[in-house]
């Protein structure tokens, strides 16, 4: 058996593959806040009698004029958007009509439109995408059989402003207008008042944004009577579930909740765009829950969000769009994920380093300078394994706070004051040169600071105080390499893993996106805290199951290495030339 010949050009609409089990989707536009508890507790009262009996839809469809202003006629209930959509071109589109749109636009209308063997007029928006309105106007001068407009359009997002949208009604005559406002709702606008003055508007709506119902199809049109009457001839009996029934009178009687999420969905569009901004992604707002980013590369980003767990929606089959991604707005959750993602993911513009345990080998210096400090006031030997314990936790990368935590964990009383004077003391020596610092070794060769100074603008984070760490630069020679020193004067009472520091450094280098080297938890912090990626200095003996890179990963490291000779390693795997 055959089918239709014309299917065989029809491409099919493109599903979302994959599974949600550990990823973030954000590619669907789904309302990524819950809905009101009330359709939950719905849901759960419904009998199961009334799974067996067909669903008598008529007091949503009631409810549903109250809320528009509207009478029952002037409402026709669907199985979800596309649905409607479906019943609204096969009642009004013969094979062969035209049938007209600003493109890009949702990619259910091409797919319907294939499916009547309609013939398409698409408008193509402008750079920036405005509204097409000379283009409209002009198309439907050649009366099509109908007109689709979509506000806010999905996916650029644009709105169309009363006064055009009232322009196009006066000049459609016969023409009738199918205005989809599926996302109206978190843009505020609603247009149903206006089929009393044009009986040739049909709007569309849905439960699966505004009242976070995907799940389960309920879409609805909204007309004059005569005209939903004859798209009504094409509809099944009983397009609708009992359940989808409950949970829209549910939903329709909290209204208030889902204005609310609809606030909450804003505040965090908001900081979503502020944060791709600091990473150097440039987004277009929109009046709906999603946002357009744009890449230098943007199905190269897409893929490798994929492999990480977080999807969005890839948008190559526009031309004029495919720069970009499609984003909906999530939780703040959702987002730190992406975000995290993203900054691991982009080539950095600058490269940050810690100096202890990085750049320069201290364990015979300032471990050995805690260990000295604390035999000091408390006697005996105290073990280097303790120290190494204390800084898994957060809060002691500062060599001063780590041997006052290991005095008290002693039993003795000893003022903080004392505590660094005895580590300058042992630390610095008594002006001949005999201070432990002169034990340090530097670990990088000036041969690859010169490489890396050629791919990135250089700076160091530290937790020293800047005397000593400039006069660790000077002895080794290397102190011409870094841009931007940030040393413990600069952070004040907002050390690591406070992301002060890190954002010092980044204004300094003017740069926006980069990678932070550290060995510590706080410095891992730090890292995540600014919303640059962290790469993590670890000895090559310890296994990957083992506590300190489990806690080093918890704490945001994305990339291990054994000493910083290997940092070019890391570049190469994230495709940086």
């Amino acid at each position: 058996m055959a089918a239709r010949r014309f299917l065989a050009a029809v491409v099919p609409y493109a599903k979302a593959g994959g599974s949600r089990q550990g990823s973030v989707r954000l590619d669907l536009n789904e309302n990524r806040f819950p809905p009101a508890p009330g359709v939950v507790r719905a849901l759960r009262r419904l009998a199961a009698g009334a799974l067996a009996m067909y669903p008598e839809s008529e007091p949503l469809r009631r409810e549903l004029a109250k809320f528009h202003g509207l009478a029952a006629e002037n409402v026709l209930l669907a199985a979800g958007g596309d649905q409607a959509i479906r019943w609204v071109f096969e009642a009004l589109l013969d094979p062969g009509a035209t049938v007209a749109w600003a493109a890009p636009t949702f990619s259910i209308y091409p797919l319907a439109a294939r499916l009547r063997q309609a013939r398409i007029r698409a408008v193509p928006f402008a750079e920036d995408f405005p509204f097409p309105l000379p283009g409209i106007l002009a198309v439907l001068a050649a009366k099509p059989a109908l007109l689709v407009l979509v506000s806010p359009n999905n996916p650029t997002g644009t709105v169309i402003a009363d006064a055009e949208l009232r322009q196009v009604l006066a000049r459609a005559g016969g023409t009738p207008i199918l205005l989809d406002e599926a996302y109206g709702f978190f843009s505020g606008r609603d247009h149903a008042a206006w089929i009393r003055e044009f009986p040739n508007l049909v709007i569309l709506n849905s439960f699966s944004k505004s009242f976070a119902l995907a799940g389960l199809r309920l879409g609805y049109l909204l007309g004059a009577g005569g005209l939903l009457g004859e798209i009504e001839k094409v509809a099944p009996s009983f397009p609708l579930s009992a359940a989808a029934i409950q949970a829209g009178l549910a939903a329709l009687s909290a209204v208030g909740h889902a204005r609310q999420q609809a606030r909450r969905m804003r505040r965090q569009k908001k900081s979503l765009i502020k944060a791709l901004e600091e990473l150097g992604v440039p987004s277009r707002d929109t009046e709906a829950n999603f946002l357009l980013a744009r890449f230098d590369d943007a199905g190269a980003v897409w893929e490798k969000l994929r492999q990480r767990g977080v999807l969005v929606k890839r948008l190559a089959r526009e031309p004029q769009l495919d720069d970009r991604l499609r984003i909906t707005v999530g939780t703040r959750s959702d987002h730190l994920r992406l975000l995290a993602a993203l900054a691991e993911i982009l080539p950095p513009q600058a490269l940050l380093l810690d100096m202890d345990g990085v750049l320069v080998d201290s364990r015979l210096s300032c471990d050995e300078t805690i260990l000295r400090t604390v035999r000091h006031f408390c006697g005996g030997r105290p073990r280097l394994r303790r120290l190494r314990d204390l800084r898994m936790a957060a809060g002691y990368n500062n060599d001063w706070r780590a041997a006052a935590a290991l005095i008290r964990g002693n039993g003795c009383r000893v003022s903080l004051a004392r505590i660094k004077a005895r580590f300058q003391e042992i630390y610095l020596g008594g002006g001949g040169g005999d201070g432990l610092r002169c034990r340090e070794k530097w670990l990088a060769p000036p041969a690859l600071l010169a490489r890396l100074r050629r791919r990135f603008r250089l700076g160091i984070v530290t937790g020293r105080p800047r005397a000593e760490a400039l006069w660790t630069l000077e002895r080794s020679g290397c102190a011409r390499c870094f841009d931007v020193l940030v040393a413990a004067e600069d952070t004040g009472s907002r050390p690591k893993p406070h992301p002060r520091g890190l954002r010092l450094a980044l204004a300094g280098l003017g740069a926006r996106r980069a990678l932070y080297v550290g060995d510590q938890v706080d410095d891992m912090l730090a890292a995540r805290a600014a919303g640059v990626g962290a790469v993590a200095v670890v000895p090559a003996s310890l296994p990957a199951g083992s506590r300190r890179r489990r806690e080093l990963r918890r704490a945001g490291a994305g990339k291990f290495i054994s000493d910083i000779n290997e940092i070019e390693e890391v570049f190469h795997e994230k495709g940086i030339r």
